[in-house]
């Protein structure tokens, strides 16, 4: 089946994609200028793994998600800065880094502590969507010190991907705005399936086992077939990268089916009392994020599991 462009609003929008580079290390960064350049990594709640890196650090080979004790001495090596993390002041620059984008655009969607979405249809006549997402760029660097990605297209989803370009290609200067379908074609062409906004793990292995590979093959995909496979988020995450704005600003890809708030210990837990108070922490905070979200659950999981890199012990959960 071929792929179209088509709108289905009489004047098309145009959704920004607005993504801070590394939040957390940047926001380290803010307060101590000689470690630009250098590499940094911020550590989880009690230092048990790595929950942010910047560009410096992921080219020695650490990832996001490693655990602390198995990079600590190359980290070392590279005198690479370590930081706790500080969640207090991330969510202070997040506080102002939205109120700058909102000060350019009328209309915003706080989508996470380092993203948000804008309404950018504002601007036509008044300068380039290009130029726009260079004003975005500027300012925030400007007026918080953070540097981000900047996409702008049609839809969110082709949004979400120009900004994923404009991260992934020092040469975009950190803003991506397409429109023509020549040139999302080229993109699409160039991007995995599994880095469609929306697209998981397990949809992503399904796709490509039908050798649906790339993010142009899934915009080519059989409407019919992936609603009747995977439903109907899947079908209009299609239309997106077809150019069918199908998500309101406010809107994300689907409703959540799990909230999960969980933790790696930095040392062996091995008193009860620890456990328990573990545990009522992190059941209260998923409580308030329920409320926060205004949402309910049916189902209330907790699971405590041994470290998967203890070589000493006998794994359980």
């Amino acid at each position: 089946m071929g792929c179209g462009y088509v709108h289905c609003h009489e004047t098309p929008p145009v959704y920004a994609l607005i993504d801070v580079n590394s939040m957390y290390c940047s926001c380290e960064e803010a307060f101590r200028p000689d470690l630009r350049g250098r590499p940094v990594v911020v550590l989880s709640n009690n230092d048990g793994a790595l929950v942010a890196v910047n560009r410096a650090a992921k080219a020695l080979g650490v990832r996001r998600g490693e655990p602390y004790f198995r990079c600590r001495r190359l980290l070392e090596q590279h005198n690479v800065a370590v930081f706790s993390s500080n969640y207090t002041l991330y969510a202070s620059f997040s506080a102002r880094f939205a109120t700058v984008v909102e000060s350019l655009a009328p209309r915003t969607f706080v989508y996470s502590i380092d993203e948000l979405f804008a309404d950018a249809s504002h601007m036509e006549g008044v300068m380039t969507p290009q130029a726009f997402g260079q004003l975005l760029r500027a300012e925030v660097l400007r007026q918080t010190t953070l540097t981000c990605g900047v996409g702008v297209a049609p839809t969110k989803t082709l949004a979400k991907l120009c900004n994923h370009a404009a991260k992934t290609w020092p040469a975009t200067g950190g803003v991506v705005a397409l429109s023509d379908p020549v040139r999302l074609k080229k993109l699409m062409s160039l991007v995995a399936a599994g880095d469609v906004w929306g697209v998981g793990h397990r949809t992503e292995k399904g796709l490509a086992a039908m050798g649906i590979k790339t993010a142009l093959a899934l915009a080519e995909m059989d409407i019919r077939l992936a609603r009747r496979l995977y439903g109907v988020t899947l079908e209009r995450t299609i239309r997106e990268l077809r150019g069918e704005a199908c998500f309101a600003l406010e809107e994300g890809t689907g409703a959540k089916q799990q909230l999960v708030v969980s933790r790696s210990f930095g040392a062996r837990v091995t008193q009860l009392a620890q456990m328990q108070q573990a545990v009522t922490k992190y059941a209260t905070r998923a409580g308030e994020k329920l409320r926060q979200e205004n949402r309910l659950a049916k189902v209330v999981t907790v699971f405590i599991r041994s470290s998967a890199y203890d070589a000493g012990g006998v794994p359980y959960s």
